[in-house]
């Protein structure tokens, strides 16, 4: 008997045939200067009190100087340096202490990485930065936080950090030793995944000519105008967007507020137009929660327990030039981007039930006899046996 997994998420139902399928985690393509977020800040450091991130690295100086990497305190309060010990990759090499006294939330401390007969006068470590290389950082003998850059990332008289400080996803940058991260002028940035959980980002949607009027005069109408779409400062354009929603629509365009949930769709009037490979987008207005954190909070719990979830994060959306407020950015279940970053068999059926007719009792053994249930994917080749 063919073995298959079935997942049921956001009225979304997953029928993958051949093999039972396992979660992965996404990371972006590879490039020669920067790369994707597959290390982040660690989640351990602690919301109260103080603690270190590793936030730059340089492993190729140019001229003379010499391999360094940079330490920012974060949290609210002040951090004991001798409490920490880092190390590179090399397994030869000891853990290096990095000083005593205290860093105060916000702070930087430079570290020089040097053969130890060429030690300077300030903190240093005895022992060089490679081109494809880690650092690990020890606090109490417990991992707290590591940066990894694979070679090419961190090329001559290049940083390779976080962006922004302390929290963003890896990249490679321009050196700015004790002073905020910077981006690397004059070379486009890879698109890294968006769906950060520690940040609430600014997303703007600028409407061409009357779209956001026609939006407003008529809500229900659900549909698509042209846009420009900016997320975090990345810029797409000739992007469709329109309202979206059963009953959260419904409220909203029956009340005095532009607080519209929204589908954001990359790909209509650009083929083959993505932002981060995500062709979709919904941005959804927490419409009956006052805490704004159900519907986040189970898809997190649904991946804690091995079920295929959308991604949520949290942005603030700004529609040219008003102000919105908090919406939950959710990764569409009916996008390909959720198909190929969940399943490493992506072949399989993606079927949308339509409530309350789109349910699972035994109907018949066509699919013309589930009313409610539509397949997404593969129109033309299902027999829609894994699901019969």
């Amino acid at each position: 008997m063919m073995r298959f997994t079935i997942t049921c998420l956001g009225y979304m139902l997953l029928l993958w045939g051949c093999q039972t399928t396992t979660a992965e985690n996404h990371s972006s393509g590879n490039s020669d200067l920067a790369t994707n977020a597959d290390i982040t800040a660690s989640e351990t450091h602690s919301a109260t009190g103080g603690s270190l991130v590793i936030n730059e690295a340089v492993a190729a100086a140019s001229g003379d100087g010499s391999d360094w990497f940079e330490l920012l305190a974060v949290g609210d309060g002040p951090v004991d340096l001798s409490r920490y010990k880092v190390v590179d990759s090399n397994g030869d090499h000891d853990h290096a202490s990095i000083g005593s006294g205290t860093l105060s939330p916000g702070e930087f401390l430079v570290i020089q990485a040097v053969d130890p007969d060429d030690a300077p006068n300030e903190v240093f470590v005895p022992f060089k930065l490679g081109s494809d290389d880690s650092l690990t950082l020890f606090k109490d003998g417990e991992v707290v936080d590591v940066l990894d850059w694979p070679k090419g990332a961190a090329p001559e008289g290049m940083s390779y950090g976080r962006l922004p400080d302390g929290t963003g996803p890896t990249q490679t940058l321009t050196p700015t030793p004790g002073a905020p991260n910077a981006a690397l002028e004059g070379i486009p940035q890879p698109c890294t995944d968006p769906f950060d959980p520690t940040r609430v980002v600014k997303v703007e949607f600028k409407f061409s000519g009357n779209g956001w009027s026609a939006i407003k005069a008529d809500p229900a109408a659900e549909e698509f105008q042209e846009a420009t779409f900016v997320f975090d400062g990345q810029t797409v354009e000739n992007v469709a967007i329109r309202t979206k929603g059963n009953s959260s629509l419904n409220a909203t365009a029956n009340s005095n507020t532009i607080r519209y949930p929204f589908k954001v769709d990359f790909n209509r009037y650009v083929d083959g137009q993505a932002f981060c490979g995500i062709k979709k987008l919904v941005f959804n207005n927490g419409f009956k929660d006052p805490s704004f954190m159900r519907e986040h909070l189970a898809y997190k719990l649904a991946s804690k327990v091995g079920l295929f979830a959308p991604r949520t994060m949290f942005v603030d959306l700004w529609v040219n030039e008003e102000h919105v407020g908090l919406y939950l950015m959710v990764e569409p279940v009916d996008d390909d981007f959720f198909i190929e970053t969940h399943f490493s068999n992506d072949d399989g059926d993606l079927y949308k039930p339509d409530w309350p007719a789109g349910h699972l009792e035994d109907q018949g053994e066509q699919l013309e006899d589930y009313p409610g249930v539509e397949i997404e994917n593969n129109q033309e080749t299902s027999d829609h046996s894994k699901l019969m």
